[in-house]
């Protein structure tokens, strides 16, 4: 469950990815949050995710700065 202190974080970045779900900076918002949460599984989820639509959409893959966010969250 969402703490109440990541609740405003959360909902901006998901209100930023309606308008725009390109946009790579909400969705690592999203990821850092759930990172902060500890929710480590949230935070690979959303990132694999957003991973496939970018493929999907654009034939690309997402920054380096948005990989090295769940680097050491794969690694353990």
């Amino acid at each position: 469950m969402t703490g109440s202190r990541y609740l405003p974080a959360l909902q901006a970045a998901w209100a930023a990815i309606a308008v725009d779900p390109l946009r790579e900076t909400a969705h690592r918002i999203v990821i850092e949050t759930h990172i902060a949460e500890g929710n480590v599984a949230s935070a690979l989820k959303r990132y694999q995710e957003y991973r496939r639509y970018l493929y999907r959409e654009l034939k690309a893959a997402p920054s380096a700065q948005m990989t090295e966010l769940v680097r050491d969250l794969t690694t353990a």
